[in-house]
């Protein structure tokens, strides 16, 4: 998710990331569910598309919808 700048809307000056988890098991262990590989390539992918020029490219956060 995108948060604009306030002076400018059009640029965006950081980024919220989103991780969902479902309810199985993770690597075996009982409780909630891992991030599995393919939201990792998802996150790769999308952060690969903003181009390395810009200021504000490593501004982010990552929620997860279960902790680790």
């Amino acid at each position: 998710m995108p948060v604009e700048s306030y002076d400018d809307p059009k640029e965006t000056v950081a980024r919220i990331w989103f991780f969902g988890t479902g309810r199985a098991t993770c690597l075996g262990q009982p409780g909630k569910d891992c991030v599995r590989r393919g939201q990792i390539e998802w996150f790769k992918k999308k952060s690969r598309e903003i181009p390395d020029d810009n200021k504000y490219k490593k501004n982010g956060i990552a929620f997860m919808h279960h902790a680790l």
